[in-house]
């Protein structure tokens, strides 16, 4: 029966992106002054070794359970690995030698219940922030798994991402209203939107909300904002009162660099090509770990498939790169190319000397020990 699940999983996989590449599989030549950007190898930046173990296994059990589909992972402030598994609709909570310390939640729309597709993160004091995007609201649980409170959030993009800053702001990119962040109290006041998104098309909203999806992250004692925009690969910084400060173009990350042309079309007849995006970040010690993939085979030949995880600065100077995996995209029968598994997301420890990274599709767990 799992088997089947994770058969019809990879199915829908195959038409969402068969889907997205009629959609977004061509893209406008750009424009003479579109900025040139050198050209960087992958060598240019120091790889760090690793080891990787399967952290939680497909047939690992815990008295009768077992992931079914690990979705999304944070980390606890004393390490615990938090696991929100999305077939399960639960969450369990793990300590860093694989022991299940606990197991809470249930589907439903109740107060502590929840919906597919959530986001999760951990706040300052350890509560577990979840974004439920079919629920249409934010939960916040103490890290036993104890209710505290929710709130409704209006016109929730599907896409919507968040954080929580150190002073207990949840930091919503929520494109659908305008701007790139929406600032809530933890008490679901909107305290401020800032940051207005870019207009790439004015006939369809939905064109400037998919370009302005990203991850964001607020430097309280700078009072700067980030957003890590997910599309159109760019890093942007806004101060407090929503000016744009800073715009950093990745094109020095090599996934992007060495992949074709990436720039949105000015009307909705354009089209974008999306060989690279930004499935997550995490922030440990003031540093930025950024993932990087490709979607596509990489150039020469079109067959690479990289995903890396970066470190970066608040000043967003690259400091090294892990390169989680590296491979040829091999053709399958009949002339399809492979499913390509993009929906990776990963926790960091404390001290970031291990990577968590979770695979929902083989119902998996990974631990990569990096040399610091």
């Amino acid at each position: 029966m799992r088997n089947f699940i994770l058969y019809k999983k990879h199915i829908v996989i195959f038409i969402y992106f068969s889907v997205t590449f009629l959609l977004y599989g061509c893209s406008k030549e750009p424009s003479d002054n579109y900025p040139k950007y050198r050209s960087v190898t992958v060598e240019s930046y120091p790889l760090k070794d690793f080891k990787k173990e399967v952290f939680i296994g497909y047939d690992d059990e815990f008295n009768n359970d077992y992931l079914a589909a690990p979705h999304n992972i944070a980390i606890g402030n004393s390490d615990e690995i938090i696991v929100l598994d999305r077939n399960n609709v639960c969450f369990f909570i793990f300590d860093s030698n694989k022991n299940l310390l606990r197991k809470f939640g249930q589907h439903g729309q109740g107060p502590g219940d929840f919906s597919y597709d959530n986001e999760i993160t951990v706040g300052p004091e350890g509560d577990i922030y979840v974004l439920e995007k079919r629920n249409v609201r934010m939960s916040i649980l103490s890290k036993e798994g104890n209710y505290k409170n929710s709130f409704r959030i209006k016109s929730l993009y599907n896409y919507s991402s968040f954080s929580v800053s150190s002073d207990k702001k949840i930091i919503m990119n929520n494109p659908s209203c305008g701007y790139y962040f929406s600032i809530y109290s933890d008490t679901g006041e909107l305290l401020q939107n800032l940051g207005e998104i870019t207009i790439f098309d004015e006939e369809i909203p939905a064109v400037n909300a998919n370009f302005a999806i990203g991850h964001t992250y607020y430097d309280t004692k700078k009072e700067v904002y980030y957003i890590f925009l997910q599309n159109i690969l760019s890093i942007k910084i806004f101060d407090k009162h929503g000016t744009l400060i800073r715009d950093f173009n990745t094109r020095a990350f090599p996934e992007i660099n060495e992949s074709p042309s990436l720039k949105p079309g000015v009307d909705h007849k354009s089209k974008i090509y999306r060989p690279c995006f930004f499935p997550s970040i995490s922030v440990q010690d003031s540093i930025f770990y950024v993932a990087v993939k490709n979607l596509i085979g990489l150039d020469p030949g079109g067959d690479l498939q990289r995903f890396s995880i970066y470190t970066m600065d608040k000043a967003l100077n690259i400091i090294s790169r892990l390169l989680v995996h590296e491979r040829k995209i091999e053709p399958q029968p009949g002339g399809r190319g492979e499913t390509v598994i993009f929906d990776h997301r990963f926790g960091v420890s404390k001290n970031g000397d291990i990577i968590y990274i979770t695979d929902r599709y083989t119902a998996e767990i990974f631990a990569y020990h990096v040399e610091r």
